[in-house]
């Protein structure tokens, strides 16, 4: 994941969405990849396609604007699409407060 985060735009290819289908950065032919903070808040939604002639590039689409980059690098093999890629998605359980660790004990009032 550090690969993808750390990827740069380049060059700019399109500003115009109706060409979004020729770099592959559509919504139906993309690789959509949603960022979000612990409380599902939305960091970033960026659109990766593949280049047909360069493959050690991508292009990349950063929603909601239109223009379309050339990446410095290919990352798209680093996103895995299949479900079970990414794991599943941590419980945010609320700590439990009546449980006792292993360096905590209980006062007792010996009054």
């Amino acid at each position: 994941m550090k690969k993808v985060l750390a990827v740069k735009r380049t060059t700019v290819m399109t500003e115009n969405p109706e060409r979004w289908a020729t770099y592959s950065v559509d919504d139906s032919s993309g690789t959509h990849l949603r960022l979000f903070d612990r409380n599902d808040r939305s960091l970033g939604h960026f659109v990766f396609g593949e280049s047909l002639s360069d493959w050690s590039r991508n292009y990349v689409r950063i929603d909601p604007r239109a223009s379309v980059y050339l990446t410095d690098e290919g990352v798209i093999h680093e996103l895995g699409t299949e479900a079970t890629f990414w794991g599943e998605k941590p419980s945010q359980k609320p700590a439990d407060s009546t449980r006792v660790g292993p360096r905590e004990g209980r006062i007792r009032d010996e009054g």
